[in-house]
């Protein structure tokens, strides 16, 4: 069976109402099928107000999602230097209390989580951990040479 032929005017309407209502009021409405319509709308660069509206949810969940990202990760840099300078008050008070394997855990953990988030923001950038980094290694350095 032939394709139907629409004129121009009929092409316009649907594209009009599919802009405002989507496919499937242009079916139900003029009777054209979604798929027809649709195929139009792409060829145009039409997209629906549906579309419109998820497209500017799903960028709004995308900031809101890299905002609470880059608050984890300040958090956790924040509770990095805290137990990084609990950990070189006690290398300065009580040196034999924390051995050297124990230090170089913690360094990792901290480092690590906090690169994990970092990373996935920001590609490889470290620098954000370079001075908790700087600090346990300068622990290292007070405690081996005690």
């Amino acid at each position: 069976m032939p394709a139907a032929k629409y004129t121009e005017a009929q092409r316009a309407e649907a594209l009009e109402l599919f802009e405002a209502e989507g496919p499937t009021a242009v079916e139900k409405q003029l009777g054209i099928p979604k798929n027809t319509v649709a195929g139009w709308a792409k060829r145009a660069g039409t997209r629906t107000v549906r579309t419109a509206k998820t497209s500017a949810a799903t960028e709004a969940r995308v900031a809101d999602t890299k905002a609470v990202r880059a608050m984890v990760a300040s958090d956790a840099l924040d509770v990095a230097k805290l137990a990084t300078n609990i950990i070189m008050q006690r290398l300065q008070t009580d040196p034999d209390s924390i051995n050297a394997r124990d230090l170089g855990t913690l360094a990792g953990i901290f480092t690590d989580k906090h690169l994990a988030l970092a990373k996935h923001d920001a590609g490889n950038d470290t620098t954000a951990t370079d001075s908790v980094v700087d600090q346990l290694l300068e622990g290292f350095k007070r405690q081996a040479g005690r």
